[in-house]
């Protein structure tokens, strides 16, 4: 009789090497997920990144098609970001609703 209720005892629940080797995988599942994360949300930039400048191409070749010309140069620093930021390269541009609006840095 005291092996009969022994046997019950012991199959109700989960050994402790079975609790161990679920832990040790999710463990690892984890550690991987960490590990590739960054990874996938810098693609994830770039692609939106890739996509702006796409946008930017097609509002000026628009911009191109319906003026005869490129929009003009701008007086600022010469840089990009000053230009973008600054709203003086896309003037031309927005005025003429080729483009929504100024390509975000995620």
């Amino acid at each position: 009789m005291c092996v009969l209720s022994m046997d019950i005892r012991n199959k109700n629940g989960f050994t402790l090497i079975e609790l161990l080797v679920a832990m040790a995988v999710l463990s690892v599942l984890f550690s991987i997920t960490i590990v590739t994360y960054p990874g996938y949300i810098e693609r994830a930039h770039d692609a939106d990144r890739k996509d702006a400048i796409s946008q930017l191409n097609s509002a000026i070749r628009q911009y191109y098609v319906f003026e005869g010309d490129y929009p003009p140069p701008t007086q600022t620093s010469g840089f990009v970001a000053d230009e973008v930021t600054g709203n003086t390269i896309l003037q031309p541009v927005k005025g003429g609703n080729f483009i929504r609006g100024n390509p975000e840095d995620l």
